[in-house]
């Protein structure tokens, strides 16, 4: 069984870790594509779990050109199989998290697929993640762009060997009619081969997998994602590539409610952004990535309004020192998605230190402290309190915070008889507050909380 060529990067001194993930280049590009953003990634995320990053050179780029074993039809479906292949060979250590840019993000999403319909054997295990950077999911309708693309790469077939230079190459393929921009982009992936230039990549097996992923459609996947796995699309804002359509339907399907049978699309825009996010705008990406990359240990799902407040933190790690002003940090956080609110909360931290606005908390100090408090659980706690002790919960109306199995759930336990051999449960609800009720119902929390703390002050007799 022939391997593709990949390499890895772990985020460990001892060179341990806990969760992988693959990532996966583009059309003519090669691992070194990526190279700049996993370590980036590598390096954020070094502060909560242990990772390890496997870049692949997909066939016909980079060093596999050379293996052989890599047999045709040089197509989608068998080079995410190249990826299984891959993984076997490392001993069935499947990846937690894939990403793919471009056409790697077709061949992502066969990885998938192919995953979950067993094509890959009982080994296989199912990404928790899969992120797909820029890549149409269905079939890609005949646009200028790809069409000149696809021209350009069969104009490489009638080129004379050797070629001479890249600027020979490029002035030849504008006199062709080509743009000036593709024309350096293709020549930008010569490389020094002895005396004579030739390319990182196979044009004839290049050419097989540009055409196979313009006809491979993965909207079924989408529809119903296998449970337990989130396929998370990050686009540009593009018309050229982003047809109005084919947006609504990716917003449809990551708008809709899910009852847990399926696993979920998410949808993220990066402003401003060409087709290589990962380049263009690396620190937004990494933005979007990290607070979800970050939760997958936890046992809580993912709220929204967590999700949200934990994307704001690690956002603030983002920010330029000094800050300029409150006014400016909540315009930048609203400019980047977050609701005003969030950004006028997270903003009211800011404190004056000398010259400068500074947080009053420690911001990777109070990320870890978040996520702790989503991982920990103490049910087993309030199913048997300790002897003598009253736990109370005092809770607001709000849905989006008290799922309605939680709140029946404490309202079993509040209801339970005692037999006096252990502590008791009392729930309490605050109507019309938000949650911080000691601030928005002050005078309603003492009317609970009073009347109890002073019947612990038992009278001299």
């Amino acid at each position: 069984m022939s391997v593709i060529a990949y390499e890895e990067i772990i985020n460990s001194s001892s060179n341990q870790y806990t969760f992988t993930a693959l990532l996966i280049h583009g059309l003519l590009g090669s691992r070194d594509s990526l190279m700049d953003f996993a370590r980036s990634l590598a390096s954020s995320l070094s502060t909560s779990s242990e990772w390890r990053m496997i870049l692949v050179d997909l066939r016909n780029h980079g060093s596999s050109v050379d293996r052989e074993g890599l047999s045709p039809p040089h197509d989608i479906p068998n080079a995410a199989r190249d990826l299984a292949n891959l993984f076997k060979s490392l001993n069935g250590d499947w990846p937690d998290v894939v990403i793919g840019h471009s056409l790697g993000g077709k061949v992502a999403l066969q990885y998938v697929l192919s995953c979950a319909q067993g094509d890959y054997g009982d080994s296989a295990k199912l990404p928790k993640q899969l992120w797909v950077l820029d890549a149409i999911p269905g079939k890609i309708e005949n646009k200028s762009h790809y069409e000149e693309l696809g021209k350009i790469l069969h104009s490489l077939l009638a080129l004379p060997s050797p070629i001479p230079s890249q600027e020979w190459l490029v002035d030849h393929m504008v006199g062709q009619g080509f743009s000036k921009f593709l024309s350096e982009y293709i020549s930008s992936h010569l490389k020094k081969s002895g005396e004579h230039l030739t390319f990182s990549f196979n044009v004839e097996g290049v050419i097989q997998m540009f055409k196979s992923s313009r006809v491979t459609d993965y909207w079924v996947l989408l529809q119903q994602p296998p449970k337990g796995t989130e396929i998370a699309i990050v686009r540009t804002e593009s018309r050229l590539t982003w047809d109005p359509d084919v947006v609504e339907r990716l917003e449809s399907l990551a708008n809709r409610e899910n009852d847990g049978s399926s696993g979920k699309v998410s949808v993220d825009v990066v402003p401003r952004a060409g087709h290589w996010i990962h380049k263009d705008e690396p620190q937004r990406l990494l933005e979007i990535m990290l607070w979800v990359l970050d939760v997958i240990p936890g046992k809580m799902e993912n709220e929204s309004q967590n999700d949200e407040l934990v994307k704001a933190l690690r956002t603030l790690q983002t920010l330029p020192s000094p800050i300029p002003s409150q006014e400016w940090l909540v315009d930048h956080m609203v400019n980047l998605g977050f609701s005003e609110f969030l950004s006028e909360y997270i903003s009211s931290s800011l404190k004056k230190s000398g010259e400068h606005e500074a947080f009053l908390f420690n911001i990777e100090g109070a990320i870890q402290m978040f996520k702790s408090a989503r991982d920990m659980d103490y049910w087993p706690l309030l199913e048997q309190p300790p002897k003598g002790m009253e736990i109370a919960i005092v809770r607001t109306e709000n849905q989006l915070m008290w799922d309605a199995n939680v709140v029946a759930r404490l309202e079993s336990l509040a209801k339970q008889e005692t037999d006096g051999s252990s502590g008791i449960v009392s729930v309490h609800v605050v109507p019309r507050s938000g949650h911080w009720i000691y601030k928005d119902e002050p005078q309603r929390l003492l009317e609970i909380m009073a009347p109890r703390m002073a019947s612990l002050v038992q009278p001299d007799l």
